[in-house]
């Protein structure tokens, strides 16, 4: 049987391709198994070197795709890992004092001080917390101090060693300065201006600095004199005392010397204190500079004056 189907085989096969019938079907009874396997392999084959066909020109594509300008999709941004929580720090019951886990504040790196925490060791309160109480040290002060000019006015009045219009007046100047000013002076360099109508017979300002002995005055005359310092700041109140104000003291300083001078100073004594003061000797207007004769004793080095007056002597001493 096989060896007549062999024979029937090779003469289909030898028959021309022109010769076959269409439409005769093939007995598959009569095909021998490995014709068959053959003729299902060969579309399998087909298919797959298609498929390998269409992947290449994908891959193709793709490369040709990313070579080009056009951007491809961004990648998804890259979230940073949280950090830990930072261990909040504990304090010690005993010490009040941070306790780091470490044993090293160095190596903790920085603690957040909550406000809390701050006013254990500030004086000040918290603004949130309480209302900014009002600074009554400095009220008190003045209180005192008025409390005690009080007492020197009433002790001053009963002796007769100041006038009772004095003690008003140095009283009343020590609450109420004097609006003044110091600027360039047509009479020599620096001088004092008034920025208020001033009186009569007005305390105008008081000559401070330091109260020193004669003996003293001299050897710092000499020094101020080897230093350059040409001006002269030195105030006699009696035989024994003399007031420096040369690096400490206050406007009057800059009172420059007039032969015919609108103020007069006085020396008046409060609780065995003596203290120089300007008086005004006629009203004085805003902006016109307040003068007064220093009374300099007659030497031979002489002094020029430069006030320029009609009375002017000329010289200073």
């Amino acid at each position: 049987m096989k060896k007549q189907k062999e024979r029937q085989g090779r003469k289909q096969r030898k028959k021309p391709f022109e010769e076959l019938d269409l439409e005769e079907e093939v007995d598959v009874e009569q095909l021998e198994p490995g014709e068959l396997s053959n003729s299902e392999e060969e579309p399998e084959k087909e298919e797959e070197e298609q498929q390998l066909e269409r992947e290449q020109r994908e891959d193709l594509r793709r490369a040709s795709g990313s070579s080009c300008s056009r951007p491809g999709p961004r990648p998804p941004p890259r979230r940073r890992p949280r950090r830990p929580p930072r261990p909040q720090a504990k304090k010690n019951q005993d010490e009040q004092l941070r306790e780091h886990q470490t044993g090293c504040a160095r190596s903790e790196g920085y603690y957040a001080i909550s406000r809390k925490e701050k006013d254990i060791y500030l004086d000040l309160d918290p603004v949130s917390s309480l209302e900014p109480d009002c600074d009554n040290t400095g009220t008190n002060r003045i209180l005192s101090e008025r409390r005690s000019e009080q007492r020197r006015l009433l002790s001053a009045i009963g002796s007769t060693a100041v006038m009772d219009s004095d003690l008003l007046k140095l009283n009343q100047l020590k609450f109420r300065k004097k609006k003044l000013r110091f600027g360039r002076s047509r009479i020599h360099e620096w001088g004092l201006f008034a920025m208020e109508p001033i009186a009569a017979d007005e305390m105008v300002i008081e000559y401070v600095g330091q109260n020193i002995r004669q003996m003293v005055a001299d050897n710092r005359e000499k020094r101020y004199a080897q230093e350059g310092i040409g001006s002269s700041y030195l105030f006699r109140v009696d035989h024994d005392t003399i007031i420096d104000a040369t690096k400490c003291g206050n406007l009057a300083r800059f009172i420059n010397h007039c032969c015919t001078p609108n103020c007069y100073a006085k020396v008046i004594t409060i609780e065995s204190q003596k203290k120089i003061v300007i008086y005004s000797k006629q009203p004085i207007g805003v902006n016109e500079e307040i003068t007064y004769d220093y009374k300099f004793p007659i030497e031979e080095n002489k002094i020029p004056c430069l006030c320029g007056t009609e009375n002017c002597r000329g010289t200073l001493n």
